[in-house]
Parts: structure tokens; sequence; C-alpha cells
């Protein structure tokens, strides 16, 4: 049985949910020390997986407002919601502001297709964005 399921989850299918962190860092020695380590601890301890953890390169349309990307999959909103509302998901968003400037987003049920016709993905409409949270503005 496939986790999320229907059958999985007593007949009620849940479907993932991602975090996505746009982040300046500003300090990188203090990010490096205080947010890495215990940042993807705090993830996992709420069963998020880390799928992308990048610098980023350079901006393909529009002005760079980034130097790292993180994109984080959890198993449901709810549990999205609960490692950013637990008081170790609090402390990681402090030491995060303290080093950098962050906008994060949760968004529910993302679907990419991939075409190999067209070579592009093509982000599926049923996504919808659920919580933004900025800091350091």
């Amino acid at each position: 049985m496939r986790p999320g399921s229907a059958r999985a989850n007593g007949g009620r299918a849940k479907t993932p949910a991602y975090f996505v962190g746009v982040i300046n860092i500003k300090n990188h020695e203090g990010y490096a020390a205080e947010v890495i380590g215990p940042g993807r601890a705090s993830i996992e301890a709420h069963g998020g997986t880390p799928l992308v953890i990048g610098d980023v390169k350079e901006s393909m349309d529009g002005s760079q407002v980034a130097n790292r990307i993180v994109v984080v999959e959890f198993p449901s909103i709810e549990a999205v919601n609960a490692w950013r509302d637990s008081e170790d998901g609090a402390r990681v968003r402090e030491a995060i502001e303290r080093n950098a400037v962050f906008h994060g987003y949760t968004v529910d049920h993302t679907l990419i297709w991939y075409s190999a016709a067209t070579a592009r993905c093509d982000l599926h409409h049923q996504s919808r964005l659920i919580r933004s949270y900025k800091a350091n503005q």
C-alpha cells in the first residue's frame, strides 16, 4: 500500500504538501552554523523530506531576489503547519531571520508534468498557495 493512499489513511487520501523557502543569505557563516543542521533535523523530525536545497546560480526571468532555494515535501498540509508552528520550527525561523531575508510558502498538491515533446515542465493548475511567511523586508 502506497503511503498517502486512501486505504493507508482510513479511506481518506492525503496529498503531499510542500514548503518552499526563498532565501537571500546575508551572513553565510551564521546561516551555516545556526540554520543548516538544526533546520534539517527539525524538518525531518516533523516528517519532511528535503527535495531541493541549493544556491541560485542565475535568475532566468525577472530580478534575482534570492541566493538559496529550499523545497521540502511533507506528507500533508497538516504536517507542514505542525512543523511551522512547532517550537523547533520557530527557533529555525528565528535563526534564518538573524542571517537572511526570507520568504516561505506552503503549497499543496503540486503536480509537475514533464513533456519530452516540448522539453519543458508545466505546473499543474490544481496547486494552490496555502500559507505565506515573510521576514526581514
